[in-house]
Formats: C-alpha cells, structure tokens, sequence
C-alpha cells in the first residue's frame, strides 16, 4: 500500500488545494539517466504529453526538477508511460544533496497518479528502486504543485558575492576589500594593525538578513558588531561579540538593510583584521538583487518582465565556451574574459555599441550573470539571450552602471548571451577581466546518442548504398547534414553510426581512433538528421546497418564527410572580411586559399602556387618573431605576445598565421605532472583529461601547438631529460600517448578545434648525450611501440632525435644518422627541443 511520509522540512500528510501553482514547467529538470536523445530530462517539464522522459533499463534510477526557490509543495502527478515505476518515493531537499521522502509506494500501478503530499523544497525528487516492466522509468510529464517562496527560512545563495564592498582601510594593494567578497577562499581583505576598523558590503537593495558568515584569516576579530543600514550612515547592530574565535563563524542574526557590516573594535592579534570571505545570506521578504541592479531593468525585448531573483551558487557555464566579440584592443582578445583568470581581460575599441557574445554549445537556463569590470567599464549596457544567435531577447538593460564586479540577477533562456555596451563611462572601450554566465545547460542538443560504446566497422560491407551526403562532401552551412541511404528490402529498422569524437576510448587497444564508430540512431526510414550540432572536423566517417525482423544484418558501404561552420571576426590587423571570408592577400576578393568554405586540398593547392620559393622555405622555421613570414612562433605565447606576433604576419603578402608551439610537456597555463609520473598512475582517462585541459588553455589565447607529448622508452637511453618519458614499459607509454593526443587534439584525429601535438623524439634519442647507442632488431621495435600508438591517435608532427644513434633492423644506420632526409622543424642551435 501506498504510505505518505511526514520529512523533516516540515512535511505532514495533506491534499492539493485547487489555488495550487504547477511550479515545475520549464524549470530544469535532471536525471540518473536517459535511454537515449530524444528521451531527455527535459520533457518530463515541457506541458507536452506527446514527449517523455526515460531511464535506463536498470533500478535504482531518479528524475528531478529544480524550482528555483524553495516552495512549499502540495502534490506531485506522475503521468507514465507505459514502462513505469512500481516501486518509488517522491523526495525534496534544500540542496540536492540531503533528500527527504514525503511519498512511498511499493505497489505503483502506473497511468496517472496524483498524489496528494506536504512539504517543501527547491528540489522535487522521483526516486525509483523497482520497474514495472522489463524497461527503464518513462514518464510523459513530472508535475509539481505548491505555493511558490512560502516556504519562508534562511536562503542559501550568498548575496554579497561581487557585490560592491569597502573598508575603513587596507594592509597593502594586494588585500583589497572587494577579495573578501569574489568568492574565492584564496583571496583576502586585511585592515591596518589598529582599532576600530569595518568592512561593508552594498548587497544593491534593502534584504532581510538573516545570517552573515565569517571566514577570518590567522588574524581575527575578537570584539567586532555585525551592522545593517539602509544608508550606509545610520547603523543597527545584528549581532555583537567580545569573545570571537576566528576561524569560519556562522552567524544567526535578523535585520534589514541594503548595507551589512562587520565593525571591528577588538583585534584578536597583533595584526590587523583579515577575512577569506565576508558571506550574507537573506530571507523570505528580501528583494536584494531583485528587479534592479545599478540603476538597470530585467525586461524581454517587448516588454515584458523577468522575474529576476537570480542564482550564483550553480555552475559557471560560460567558462571556456566559444566566444566572440565586435572587435577588441591589442592582446586583449576575447576568451580572456571566460577564462577563469582575474590578471587577463577582454577590451574593446575605443567606440560605443561594442558587443562580446558567448555560445554555450547548447540551450542554457540562465540564473545570473557577474561582469568583473576593468577600469574601463559600461556605464550604459544590455544583456540579451538568443537561440540561434540571430533573434534576440532583452534581459536586462542599465544607463547607470557602477564598473567594479556587478552581479546581475538575471533569468532567461537560450544558447548565446550578449553583452552590448550603449554608453561607456571613460574614454577607453569596454573592459571585462570576467564575464560569467551562471545556470545549466541541456546537453542534449550538443551531445550525440552514445547507442554503443566505440566499436570497429563489420568486416563485411558494402551490401547497399548510402545517398546522401555525398562521399567526402564538405558541409558548411548546417551542423545537422541530412543522412540517406538506400531502402533495403525487409529491414525492420536501420543503424546509423559515425565516428564521432569521443572520451572513453580504450587508450590501451591498439588500431586507430578514427576508424572506432559509434551507434547515434535506430531509425525505421531510410533517413536521419542527428539531434545534436555535429562540431567540426575533417574526417567524419559513416555507415548503416539493416537490422530484418529476424535478426539478419547487412552493412552499407563507409562514407566520408566534414564539418566546417567558422566564426569570422573583423580584428584591427589591415586584414578585411570579405563574403563572409578574411582576405589575407588584401587584394579585395576572396581567392581559394581565403575561403574556408572549400576543401582543404584545393586551398592547399592554391596557395602553394602562389608562394613563392622564398615564402616556402621560410614556412619550415621556428622564428617568426624575427622573421614574419616564418610558419612557427616559438612559445608557449602568451596573448599579448602573441598578438604581436599575428599583427607582423597579417602584414605579409600572402597573410599566413603562424602556428605557436613550445615546449609545453606538462600543461600550458595549468601544471601537470610529468609523463613519468602519470605513467605509474596508468590513469589513462586522467591522462585524455589533462590533455583536453591544455588543450582549452591554450586556444583560450589562440596557441595551437605543443612540442609533447615525449614517446621516449626509458630502459635503452639515459639522457637529462629522460624523466619527461612515458617509463619503461612501452605498452604503457602507448596508452599514455593515445590519451593524450587524443585529448590534445580534441578527438581522434587533426582538427579546427585542435592543438597540434609534435610527438618526439624519433626513435627514443632526445635532445642531446647519446650518440653511439645503438639499437637491435629487438629494442627498435619496443622502442617504437609509442610512437605507433601516436600515430593511431591521429598525431600527424614527429620530431626527430638529434644525436646520430644507430639500430639495427635489418642493419646500418637508422633515420637518425641521415638528418638531411629528416626536416627538424626548422630547429636552431638556439631552439630548445
């Protein structure tokens, strides 16, 4: 029998009440599981009957929705599927992590159930630990009734994050009193070595606080007051004490006030007074950071109203997504602004209505936006939110910025958000060390059905024809290509699989990542369009499978394809874009080389018969800062560097960009650990990780190369920088190096996306000390292990040895000893390896 349970937030047996509100629709929704694509969590929230949500065939599995804010929850229908749950509970909780039952059944019957409960929650949870059929949980709509924010209580966003703060006074520049409020516990205000001193936060509107958390330093407060103030100039005391600890205090109090301040008078050291972080939270009747913010207005673009309140304790979502903007000044570029890092910025031109404009990959749901102000900031601004990065919605708007960290409570939906400057407010451009965009995404649009792991292509093929798009087709106006194939007789349904990048590959079986396909549709027509953006790449590669009633299969034949859909920007380097294409030549039209739309053998193809002989030899050499119409910046560059760089080579005659590769073995911006250390872990995942990782990072300032990942075996050569190797054991320096090309590359092969890996050095030798060596038939080929399993992972650069070792096998010298058959990549005496 069904029993209804009385949790702990205040939950008691009851029954809906007509004036009850669905408070579930269209809020994000997440679960255990999705049996594929076109089953997301999302269409349980939707209102639509004719789409569901459903699990994985397996117990225990979960659905739940996020309100928003915590609510008081009267009663919960679950409309079914046929696959539906028999036994289950009905959660809420606070936090998503803590989860309280107010509904029980073993005996779940299916159809409709409207099941009256009482309690309340930001949460709502459908739990089930048995199916009623041999499938997985399905449920057409997850509805959710209650009373919206009566649940009344303490709130659990901080509301002094980026908010405006300021001190009686500061130990040095770098112990600012905005630190105490970004949110990061390795930051810190400090005050001079004296009594009394204060830090105050400007929360943006009147709240009703209801606690403030100290996180002190070493040097604490032994006497202080926490005070609120409508003015900043007529104080109320909260809370007061004359026996503070220091450590992190959590702080009960209540009262109201725009301003929160902790007002020392007793210091608990000989130092001054020093806090990690300064956190207040609010209650219910709190409109902090509600409708305005400095001035602004939360509206849609025809008038409307957003309902604002805002969330910042979820995820940054905008963090390393592509990012564009209307132009920007020097080194500056715009994915400074979304990488994490305060000591680098995005800045415009000196002119108003300037934009900067991020993709999220995918539909987000956005709970709130902070933009970290340089000196240069808007003082008229908008923020807008669109689907197809075409038709825009107005967010919010503001003619009286502040500059500083501003911290929107904004809500809204869509793929790309834009900040549009309108009025600056010095004579610079517009300036963002950070633009954060707060929420979740549905990654059902940028993810692709994995119906199977990475599987091999049958060894029988050919059995009847694809259609559409034609072998090696080059698309470059959709990411969703239409896929056709011929009808075959019998066939019950078809499978359609494409070699799509992937992150769980089997790093240490050997064969080549591009030629391991994955299951992304079951379609009974003779055609698919994919469900998700297909990213760019080169070398997509396809094939259908007819699956009889019986069970009888039949393959197609394989086709190619590739994806191509570049973002070009107009940057103040001389270089105009033309048609949708940069004319690199400045001659006024866009030749072959220039349009990306064409393949990348006819543009090879051009341009090497425009180059002249000097302008291919000068393509071999590391030195472009010397010379601009070198191919290779040695780096690793650093932006500014290396928007020098690209200003001298925009100049040249041709426009050919350099590529900017250095000896980066163990991360770029972020450490790692040496090879020889990752390969006691044989953590070859965590190996793809950190690859994807510097890989990011260094896109984020526009560098493509690295000179790593080492293939060196450490059992024949001991040189000085062995320790940078993979080990001893060749088959684990294999999979090393398939995980960290793959990850540096950003799948399995070459591709816009990608940083070039230059894998070295052939075959083991290093950089110097081992002439002489020589190799036997044996030991050459275990010492080549890696450098297959390289090539396997897509690496196109190997970079040789330098020494003149020799190996035997079959006998006589080897590569190594005939360096003129062997280019180094234009290497100098004065170019490290």
């Amino acid at each position: 029998m069904a029993l209804a349970i009385g949790g702990a937030i205040g939950a008691t047996s009851g029954t809906a009440q007509a004036a009850d509100t669905l408070l579930s629709q269209g809020r994000t929704a997440t679960a255990s599981s999705t049996e594929n694509a076109g089953t997301p969590a999302s269409a349980a929230v939707d209102g639509d009957t004719g789409t569901r949500w459903s699990s994985a065939a397996s117990d225990p599995q979960w659905l739940q929705v996020d309100l928003g804010s915590t609510d008081t929850i009267t009663s919960v229908v679950l409309n079914w599927e046929t696959a539906y749950g028999k036994a289950f509970t009905i959660q809420v909780s606070a936090d998503a992590q803590t989860w309280t039952d107010v509904y029980s059944t073993t005996t779940g019957a299916g159809g409709t159930q409207t099941l009256a409960v009482n309690g309340s929650g930001r949460y709502v949870r459908m739990y089930g630990t048995a199916r009623g059929t041999g499938y997985g949980y399905s449920l057409w709509e997850f509805q959710v009734y209650g009373t919206a924010g009566a649940a009344g209580g303490c709130g659990t966003v901080n509301a002094a994050r980026g908010r405006t703060a300021t001190a009686s006074s500061t130990e040095s520049a770098g112990t600012p009193a905005s630190a105490a409020v970004d949110g990061d516990t390795g930051t810190r205000w400090s005050s001079g070595a004296s009594d009394p001193q204060w830090l105050q936060v400007d929360l943006g509107a009147s709240a009703s606080v209801c606690r403030v958390v100290l996180n002190w330093e070493t040097a604490y407060g032994k006497a202080f007051t926490i005070q609120v103030s409508a003015d900043a100039q007529t104080w109320t005391d909260v809370y007061s004490t004359t026996t503070g600890t220091g450590g992190t205090q959590s702080l009960d109090v209540s009262g109201s006030g725009r301003y929160v301040r902790m007002y020392g008078t007793a210091r608990g050291t000989g130092y001054g007074y020093s806090l990690w972080e300064f956190e207040v939270y609010t209650g219910s009747g709190s409109t902090a950071g509600g409708g305005t913010n400095g001035g602004g207005t939360n509206g849609g673009s025809t008038g409307g109203t957003n309902p604002g309140g805002g969330d910042f304790s979820g995820s940054v979502i905008s963090a390393y997504k592509q990012v564009s903007a209307s132009s920007y000044e020097g080194g500056n570029a715009p994915a400074a602004a979304l990488d994490g890092r305060t000591d680098t910025r995005w800045s415009s031109l000196y002119t108003d209505n300037e934009w900067l404009q991020v993709d999220l990959g995918a539909i987000g749901s956005v709970t709130g936006i902070v933009l970290n102000w340089e000196s240069a900031y808007g003082k008229g601004y908008r923020i807008e939110v669109s689907d197809n990065g075409t038709a825009w919605t107005q967010l919010y708007s503001t003619t009286d910025g502040k500059g500083g960290v501003e911290q929107l409570p904004v809500t809204g939906k869509g793929r790309y958000v834009r900040l549009t400057g309108t009025a600056r407010a010095t004579g610079y451009g517009y300036s963002l060390w950070e633009f954060q965009v707060y929420g979740t995404v549905d990654s059902s649009t940028s993810t692709p059905p994995l119906l199977s792991g990475p599987t091999k292509a049958p060894a029988t093929t050919g059995q009847f024809a694809l259609s559409a798009p034609a072998d090696h087709a080059m698309v470059t106006n959709t990411r969703r290509p239409a896929l056709s194939w011929a009808a075959v007789g019998g066939a019950a349904h078809y499978e359609v699989w494409i070699n799509i990048s992937r992150t769980d590959y089997d790093f240490t079986a050997s064969g080549n990542l591009l030629d391991l396909y994955t299951k992304v549709a079951e379609p009974t027509g003779t055609s698919y369009t994919p469900s998700w953006d297909i990213t760019d790449r080169w070398t997509y590669k396809w094939f259908v499978v007819a699956v009889s009633g019986s069970g009888t299969r039949a393959t197609s034949n394989i086709r190619t394809f590739s994806v191509y859909l570049p973002d070009i920007e107009q940057v103040n380097d001389g270089i105009n874009v033309i048609n949708g294409a940069r004319d690199l030549n400045k001659d006024g039209t866009i030749e072959p080389y220039e349009d990306w739309r064409l393949s990348v053998d006819t543009r090879v193809s051009d341009l090497l018969s425009r180059m002249t002989l000097e302008e291919k030899a000068y393509q071999m050499f590391y030195n472009v800062q010397q010379y601009p119409m070198s191919g290779w910046h040695f780096g690793p560059a650093q932006p500014a560097d290396l928007n020098n760089v690209l200003l001298s080579t925009a100049a040249t005659r041709l426009g050919i960009p350099p590529v900017s590769a250095g000896d980066t073995t163990a991360g770029y911006q972020t450490t790692y650990p040496l090879q020889s250390t990752l390969a006691a872990g044989k953590d070859y995942p965590l190996d793809y990780q950190l690859g994807d990782m510097q890989r990011k990072e260094e896109l984020e300032v526009g560098a493509r190369g690295t000179l790593s990942p080492l293939a060196e075996v450490g059992t024949k050569v001991l040189y000085p920088r062995i320790q940078e190797g993979g080990g001893e054991n060749a088959d684990v320096a294999a999979a090393q190096l398939r995980a960290l090309v793959a990850g540096l590359q950003g799948g399995p092969e070459l591709n816009p996306h990608s940083v070039l890996a230059t894998v070295k050095h052939w075959p083991g030798e290093g950089a110097g000390g081992e002439a002489g060596i020589v190799y036997d038939g044996v030991t050459i080929k275990y010492h080549m292990i890696p450098f297959k399993a390289a090539i396997e992972a897509g690496a196109v650069n190997i970079m040789p040895g330098y020494a003149g070792s020799s190996y035997l096998d079959p006998g006589g010298p080897g590569p190594a000893t005939a360096p003129r058959s062997w280019p180094t990549c234009g290497r100098t005496s004065a170019t490290p390896a």
